[in-house]
């Protein structure tokens, strides 16, 4: 049986907002604002450190749209590349639905032209012989991966932690 976060207990969170490269207007030079991002680092039920990140962008989308900032010259561009790489290895790091080996053979596949479906990913895993991997059946539960202790400290900096 899945356990649902119940209640958060959030260690600490950072809004970063972010600007575009300065551009020349009629009524004077600007750096135009392009969106933000909160970056979140909380215990689970378990006690256990979760990071999140998620924005907010100035066309009014959100969520889970990280990407769309490369498609912007920004004046921090370094601060993004950071909270983007914590995001990619990191993000929601208490809900894999398989072990290592399962996602990284469910990359590889998709990496050959399949598109991601539950089915056809399980169908995949257990031509490989992963669908069970050491007892663990894909997709029954969520499974946590710790944050590397280099990432931590890079999130404890960001989110001035001492």
């Amino acid at each position: 049986m899945m356990k649902f976060q119940s209640k958060i207990n959030v260690i600490a969170k950072k809004t970063f907002k972010f600007y575009g490269e300065l551009v020349k207007g009629e009524y004077g030079d600007y750096n135009p604002y392009i969106g933000s991002i909160d970056v979140e680092l909380r215990l689970n039920n378990e006690g256990k450190k979760v990071f999140s990140a998620s924005c907010d962008m100035r066309d009014g989308s959100g969520g889970q749209c990280l990407e769309e900032f490369l498609n912007y010259p920004l004046t921090e561009k370094g601060l993004f590349m950071t909270i983007f790489g914590l995001w990619q290895r990191n993000h929601l790091n208490d809900m894999h639905a398989g072990t290592e080996a399962q996602e990284a053979e469910i990359e590889k596949w998709k990496a050959e032209g399949n598109k991601y479906d539950y089915t056809k990913a399980c169908d995949h895993l257990k031509e490989v012989g992963l669908y069970n991997d050491n007892g663990y059946i894909y997709g029954t539960s969520w499974l946590y991966r710790e944050i590397s202790a280099d990432d931590m400290a890079t999130i404890r900096k960001l989110l001035e932690i001492k």
